[in-house]
């Protein structure tokens, strides 16, 4: 298991710089009761779910930003399996950047938007959140304690697909003059 107190799994991408120290000083603001930036709870001691997956976890940060963001990596392997493989990654239901670029010149004003963390607003279903379970512990000297998200994870297959479609299917659950709001938008 990959934690925050013996970070041994990093991206080397030139625009992540890692300092332990940092990182593990804001991170652990990450798992307070206050905060809303990791939806998680404590995991119960009896899983009732045939499917139990411990997730590694590690912390990055951006140079620029100062915001410690969580990586849960759904493609690391135990025994030759891993999360990944036993999701569905679905379509791709990216918009294309021509498509996209296109449909600015079609109006007289643009309107460009995004969503803020994206996939910590999509929940998980509660039948489903024992395959997102974590170890956490606040320092060394402590045991660590069994958590699970309840919200998508960056680095699932499915994350991606899944977000989309439900942005794409929110308005079509709605009433007929949010519809055709969010139509005219999009």
């Amino acid at each position: 298991m990959i934690s925050l107190n013996g970070i041994s799994k990093l991206n080397p991408s030139a625009w992540l710089r890692v300092n332990r120290a940092t990182i593990q000083k804001r991170a652990l603001v990450l798992l307070d009761s206050n905060s809303v930036r990791l939806p998680s709870e404590p995991a119960p001691n009896q899983s009732t779910s045939e499917r139990l997956w411990y997730l590694p976890h590690f912390a990055v940060t951006h140079p620029q930003k100062k915001k410690v963001r969580l990586v849960f990596d759904a493609a690391a392997r135990t025994n030759g399996k891993c999360l990944n493989d036993a999701l569905l990654t679905g379509p791709d239901l990216i918009r294309s950047l021509l498509g996209v670029l296109v449909r600015f010149r079609q109006g007289r004003v643009a309107v460009s938007a995004d969503i803020k963390e994206m996939f910590l607003r999509v929940k998980i279903r509660e039948e489903d959140r024992d395959s997102l379970r974590f170890l956490w512990r606040n320092n060394m000297h402590e045991n660590p304690q069994e958590y699970r998200m309840t919200s998508l994870i960056f680095g699932a297959a499915s994350s991606p697909c899944t977000a989309i479609y439900i942005k794409i299917a929110t308005p079509q659950n709605l009433n007929l003059s949010t519809r055709r709001r969010a139509k005219r938008y999009d």
